[in-house]
This record gives structure tokens, sequence and C-alpha cells, in this order.
């Protein structure tokens, strides 16, 4: 599965490089490079936010290698990743099947920044205020200043942006995670009004750069969050299949299937095809065990250690 990552203001898809060898095989983590930065310097910055949501869409769509992705963003990146949904979803194309978000409000609280917000000085006293930077940085005034002018360009951009509809409810689900020293913990759950699917919320300690020290817990999140999804997938589909056997619209995961009278050849060997086709895998004759096909509960765990690296 490809996890698409979208950057905070001023930052480059560099920055999760340090993060890529955190996942596990299942996940694919693609860093989002927006137009003036990093590998993509040369390229005109935005015009404004729709235009850089498009591009993200754009990069999405033509990097994407599986059906089914899941987007993460941090501060700003984290409003983007939200407005991408959004546009997806008004739009009929298809949504992650995951939002993670940190390090930003939900869209139910309006922020305003006044022009002189956007002085140097006042971005400096920002960078300081909200931490991330480092020192060195900080006294390099060749390196500060190209970084703020970076940083002043995509806090123009945001603040500048008036959303063409009102706030969008997805259809998805959503995970928050937040600095206990950054944003309100109350404010900060109210991310869950803007989704209809499951809804998580974890805070750390530490500010709005808490992302640089808790990485590898993040990336557990997220990968625990998306397994969650996938067995829930999983499961349906085999529930689905098991259904054309036995009529029981109460039929649990965890139901035997020789209590259910289902273990014969012609239903075992219609699951086993079934099983290889849906989830593109090969059984092995010495993994043709009772213990590994029981119940959704059993099958869904060896779907796990055959397809999802578990």
């Amino acid at each position: 599965m490809n996890l698409f990552m979208l950057p905070y203001a001023g930052g480059f898809s560099s920055y999760y490089n340090s993060w890529k060898p955190l996942f596990s095989k299942d996940i694919t983590p693609i860093a989002i490079e927006p137009k003036g930065r990093g590998t993509r310097h040369r390229e005109v910055f935005y015009d404004n936010f729709t235009d850089a949501i498009k591009d993200y869409i754009n990069q999405i769509e033509t990097r994407k290698t599986s059906k089914q992705y899941a987007i993460y963003g941090h501060s700003m990146g984290a409003f983007a990743a939200y407005e991408i949904c959004a546009f997806l979803l008004r739009n009929h194309e298809t949504l992650p099947i995951h939002l993670f978000l940190s390090g930003r409000l939900p869209p139910s609280v309006l922020v305003k920044k006044k022009s002189e917000e956007f002085s140097e000085e006042s971005i400096m006293k920002q960078m300081e205020r909200l931490g991330g930077t480092p020192e060195w940085l900080l006294q390099d005034k060749k390196s500060i200043a190209f970084f703020v002018s970076k940083l002043r360009d995509d806090l123009n951009l945001f603040y500048n942006y008036v959303p063409v509809a009102m706030p969008t409810i997805l259809p998805i689900p959503i995970t928050v995670m937040n600095g206990k020293e950054d944003c309100n913990e109350q404010i900060m759950k109210e991310w869950e009004e803007f989704s209809n699917g499951d809804f998580a919320y974890y805070e750390f300690d530490g500010g709005h750069f808490f992302i640089n020290q808790f990485k590898k817990e993040i990336v557990q999140i997220i990968q625990q969050r998306l397994k969650e999804r996938k067995d829930m997938t999983v499961k349906s589909k085999i529930k689905d299949f098991v259904l054309r056997y036995v009529s029981s619209a109460a039929l649990k995961d965890d139901d035997n299937f020789i209590e259910l009278g289902l273990v014969n050849s012609l239903f075992f060997m219609q699951l086993v095809i079934f099983l290889e086709k849906e989830f593109s895998i090969t059984i092995e004759n010495d993994e043709l065990k009772q213990d590994n096909f029981s119940s959704i509960n059993a099958i869904t765990m060896f779907i796990d250690r055959k397809v999802l690296g578990a």
C-alpha cells in the first residue's frame, strides 16, 4: 500500500527520508514534493492553494502503485491532505482508505493572519516558538533568509486560501495526532466531526514539532491503523464468501466452521480457490491445515502472514 506524505509549511519531501526505513515492507511511503522545493526547485511556485492541491493530487495519481492508498500530512500538510480528500469526494474520485493528520486545527477553526505577521522578524519569532528548527540554521543568516522566504510563500498561500465549499464530512477514517503543548486537545478532537468513519486521537509530549522526537511511534500508529483497516476489509470479503454457504445473518468472526457444518471438501476447495484469486496468493500444500481455515478470524490471520507481512 502507498502512503503519501505531505510536508509542513516551508518543508521539503526530504524531511521524510528518515521515516521510510521505519515502515514495514507492505507500506510504501512516498513523500510529496511541492513546486519550487527540493527536487522541484526550478519549477515556479503555485499562484494559490487550489493549484497546490491539484498538483498534489496529480502526483498521487501518477505515483500510485496500488489501488488502495493513505495520506499523512503535518501542519499545513494536514490541511492540504484534508482538502485533497474533499476535492476528490466532490469530483467522485477514489479516496484514500485512511487520513492521518497532525499539528493542525480542524476546518471548523478559522485562523486569520495579518500581513505584518509574514515579516521576516515575525516568522523568525514564530519559528523559535514552534521549535523544530535546528539552532545552526537559526544562526546562519544566509540559510535562514532562504528558508524564511520559502516559509513566507507557503504561509501566504495557506492563509489566503478560501475553500470553494463548506467543510466536508469525509466517508473515511481519520486519525489525528497532537503535541500536548501545541493545540488544545478538545479542539483537536473536533476533527471527528469531519469523518463518518472510524476516528482515533493520539497525544504526545512536546509542541508543534513533536513529530521529530516521536516519528517511530507515529509510524507504528499508522501501521496499526492501516492493519486494522485491512483486517476489516479482509474479514468483510471472507464473510461474504462464507455466507454463500451458510444462512446466518448473525455470522461472527470467531464462529467455528466445523460447528457451522461447513467442513467438507467442496467448501474447502472453493474457499482455497477464492482466497488465492481474491488476495493474489498461492496456498502451498503444507499450509492446508484446519487451524488456518477454521474461522473468519483464523483466515484473516493467515492472510496477514501471507500478504501483509504480519
